[in-house]
């Protein structure tokens, strides 16, 4: 097993886990205003799990009536809405959608000219079940890959047999002047 490739796998699917499933990414602030704008955004992303989370923030200048409304397709005046209403002055609002959903947030009574300030945040979905799916390759190649075989310890080689006889095997070894000729000229 390869520790580093199971290390890197478990981090990735860790942060891909995070992207799919918290909202950590914001969007641009929009404004509503009574009786004039309203905010919509289409959900589109892919996912794992097939659907996109996100929170939606609003704060308001007065106490108003919000209306946070979802619809199955791009086109909420077709099709069925689903509509969650808040009163107050401020508000959050978590919601989970499969992707293609649309959503819309509006002001629905209150003080003539009163605006809200919407802060919505998402997931990342598609980056997130990319690294999940990346992560999750790494971690199996950690796995299965073996580590390479360490190599053999050096060892000396083995001594080599003596044809010496044990009397000359125990006698000193002859020195350089005892084997060298005598030189000319000398006692």
């Amino acid at each position: 097993m390869r520790a580093g490739w199971v290390v890197v796998g478990v981090v990735l699917l860790l942060v891909g886990a995070v992207l799919v499933f918290v909202p950590l990414i914001p969007q641009p602030d929009h404004t509503v205003t009574y009786g004039r704008t309203g905010f919509t955004a289409n959900l589109t992303a892919y996912s794992l799990t097939g659907s996109i989370a996100g929170t939606l923030s609003w704060n308001s200048n007065a106490t108003v009536e919000f209306w946070f409304a979802s619809c199955p397709s791009t086109d909420c005046l077709a099709s069925s809405v689903k509509v969650q209403t808040e009163n107050g002055t401020s508000g959050t609002i978590s919601f989970s959608y499969p992707s293609g959903t649309e959503i819309a947030a509006l002001i629905a009574g209150g003080p003539a000219g009163s605006t809200a300030t919407v802060k919505l945040t998402l997931t990342e979905p598609t980056y997130g079940s990319l690294l999940i799916l990346v992560g999750l390759a790494l971690l199996l190649v950690g796995i299965v890959l073996r580590r390479k075989p360490s190599p053999a310890p050096v060892t000396a080689p083995p001594a080599q047999a003596s044809s010496a006889t044990p009397r000359e095997a125990s006698s000193p070894a002859p020195t350089a002047a005892a084997t060298q000729p005598p030189v000319a000229g000398s006692k």
